[in-house]
């Protein structure tokens, strides 16, 4: 487990409400040089505490939800690797994770709001596995409350004020295909230049400045935040699925 010490969770806590903070207003937060910060973020990422940049996007604005699958093998899904690659190469899955217990995989995936597509989903899965698949049970996601990768604990005595939760249009909106790559870019490294990103998907810088403000606004970008690994921060994820009786 890597050696973490209060500046590191400092970053942490700051880079989770925002990160596309630049190195200098991180480091007026915390008390480093703007060097130290760049020097802290590339040891995080290097130890694998910060496992890579996204963005959370709210997928209802733009006209999609969630449907998520939990699903038992009768393999071995660690002797047939195939299966995990599966999920993890599916281009409509949002994330993909191993579990022990009933389940051997939970997958969510991104699908548009019809009721077509959720069984085309379930139907090329199970056709694709066959008699490898032994059962699977179907969620769809309603609406989202808390989306954070740094638990609270993490940070509970650096005295500062729990992460901010984002809240979500319920109006929808259509975008266009000059956003669409903005999103994409922004969701694979949400930390990268605003030019570097404006080269890379050749648009000038005014425009995707312009663009990601307007995403924004909309509430079609909910926030920046880093991919933590809890895991090398010390805690064990559980999964729990709840079913909640009636009120009598």
């Amino acid at each position: 487990m890597p050696k973490i010490d209060l500046k590191d969770r400092k970053l942490l806590y700051y880079l989770s409400i925002n990160a596309r903070l630049s190195d200098t207003q991180l480091s007026q937060k915390i008390g480093l040089s703007k060097n130290a910060v760049k020097y802290r973020i590339n040891r995080l990422q290097q130890a694998g505490v910060i496992q890579n940049f996204s963005t959370i996007i709210n997928i209802g604005a733009i006209g999609y939800e969630t449907i998520d699958l939990f699903l038992k093998f009768n393999e071995d899904i660690y002797e047939h690797p195939k299966i995990i690659d599966y999920f993890k190469n599916h281009k409509f899955a949002n994330l993909v994770t191993t579990l022990s217990g009933k389940w051997d995989i939970y997958a969510e995936f991104v699908c548009r709001k019809n009721l077509d597509s959720f069984q085309e989903l379930i139907q090329e899965i199970v056709t694709y596995f066959g008699p490898k698949l032994n059962s699977y049970d179907v969620l769809i996601s309603g609406e989202i409350l808390r989306v954070e990768d740094l638990v609270a604990d993490f940070y509970s005595d650096l005295k500062v004020e729990p992460l901010p939760l984002k809240k979500r249009t319920p109006k929808t909106h259509e975008i266009d295909a000059t956003e669409a790559k903005i999103l994409n870019a922004l969701n694979e490294d949400s930390k990268q230049p605003l030019l570097t990103l404006a080269k890379k998907l050749n648009l000038s810088l005014d425009i995707v400045r312009y663009r990601i403000k307007n995403l924004i606004q909309k509430k079609i970008i909910i926030k920046f935040f880093p991919h933590i690994s809890l895991s090398k921060l010390g805690y064990i994820e559980y999964l729990y699925k709840l079913k909640i009786k009636p009120w009598e």
